[in-house]
C-alpha cells in the first residue's frame, strides 16, 4: 500500500529537523491547531486540547470515540458495572475516564494516576468538578521518557490505595514503557489492589517466536534487539520509549501473583508495523483464605 503524502512529508520533516527542535515544533504545531479549534468554537470541556493530548497519545485520534471503545471492551471482557470501582494506571489525560463518565453511576468509583502533572491537572480541573466520584493522582515516578526527574523508581512505587479496593484495573501503554523490575513491582501492586475475582486489562509488546521472527524479517514497528536486563528496547539511548517483555516471563510473573490470563489479543506492532499493542485480560484468582467479593 502506498504511503500517504502526509506520512511522506512527516518523514521529510523528521529528516530535516534537528532532534532537539522536534518537541518544540510539535508543540507549536498543535498549539496552532488548538487556536483554530477555539476560533471555530469547537472546544468540548471534556476533550483536552491537542497540545496536551500529544504528550501521551495521538492528538489527531477521536478522543471521545476511543474512550467509548475502551468502555465497551471493559463491559464485554471485565463485566463492568455502573457501581464498579475502577483503577486506571497511567491514566494520562483522561481518555478512558471521560468515556467512563457516561457509564459509571454515583455508586461507582474511578481513581486514575499518572506521572505527567499537566495531564492530571487538566483531569482535576475538567472532570472531577463534573463527576466527583472521579479522582486523579500524581505519581512522582521516575521514567526517562515522561518524568526523568521523578523521585521514586517504578520498581519501588506503591499504588496509593488499600488492598482489595478495585473491581477492575486498566494498565494501558504502561508496561510498554517500563523495564523488568518495574513490571514485576506493578504486577504485584495490581494483584494487591484487585479484589479476588477482579479483572484487569493490560497492554504489552510481547516477545515470542512469532514476534521475534517478524522483527528479524523487518515487519515490526520496532527493533527490539537491544537488551537491558531481561527486557528488550528499541532505543538504548531512550529505553523507556518502547520496551518489550518475553511472553513466557510475563506469564510466569502473572501466575506468581495469582493473575491468570483469560484472553490475549495479539497486536499488529510486529506483523504489520502498526503500533497496536498486545492486549491481555487477566483475573485475580482466589486463595483458600479468600472468597470473591
Amino acid at each position: 500500500m502506498a504511503r500517504s503524502s502526509r506520512a511522506a512529508l512527516e518523514d521529510v520533516g523528521r529528516w530535516l529537523t534537528p532532534k532537539r527542535l522536534r518537541p518544540l515544533l510539535s508543540r507549536a504545531y498543535y498549539a496552532m491547531l488548538d487556536a483554530g479549534d477555539a476560533i471555530a468554537g469547537r472546544p468540548d470541556p471534556l476533550t483536552p486540547p491537542r497540545s496536551l493530548r500529544r504528550i501521551s497519545t495521538d492528538p489527531d485520534n477521536d478522543y471521545r470515540a476511543t474512550g467509548r471503545e475502551f468502555v465497551a471492551l471493559l463491559t464485554r471482557e471485565c463485566g463492568l458495572r455502573a457501581d464498579a470501582a475502577v483503577l486506571d494506571v497511567g491514566c494520562g489525560v483522561g481518555r478512558i475516564a471521560v468515556g467512563l463518565t457516561e457509564y459509571l453511576g454515583a455508586a461507582g468509583r474511578y481513581d486514575g494516576f499518572d506521572i505527567v502533572p499537566a495531564e492530571i491537572e487538566w483531569c482535576r480541573r475538567q472532570i472531577t468538578p463534573r463527576f466527583p466520584q472521579f479522582r486523579f493522582h500524581v505519581a512522582d515516578v521516575r521514567n526517562d521518557a515522561y518524568n526523568p526527574a521523578g523521585a521514586t523508581p517504578a520498581s519501588q512505587y506503591r499504588f496509593p490505595f488499600p488492598d482489595r479496593s478495585f473491581d477492575i484495573a486498566i494498565v494501558a501503554s504502561v508496561f510498554t514503557h517500563v523495564l523488568t523490575p518495574d513490571l514485576d513491582n506493578y504486577l504485584r501492586e495490581l494483584a494487591r489492589v484487585l479484589v479476588p475475582g477482579g479483572r484487569a486489562v493490560a497492554s504489552f509488546y510481547l516477545l515470542n517466536d512469532t514476534t521475534r521472527g517478524h522483527i528479524a524479517a523487518g515487519r515490526s514497528a520496532f527493533q527490539f534487539t537491544k537488551p537491558i536486563g531481561e527486557a528488550m528496547v528499541n532505543d538504548a539511548d531512550r529505553p523507556s520509549w518502547a520496551v518489550a517483555h518475553d511472553e513466557g516471563r510475563v506469564r510466569a510473573t502473572l501466575a506468581a501473583n495469582r493473575l491468570e490470563i483469560l484472553k490475549w489479543y495479539p497486536g499488529r506492532w510486529a506483523s504489520e508495523g502498526i503500533e497496536v499493542q498486545d492486549l491481555i485480560i487477566v483475573v485475580k484468582l482466589t486463595t483458600t483464605a479468600e472468597n470473591p467479593d
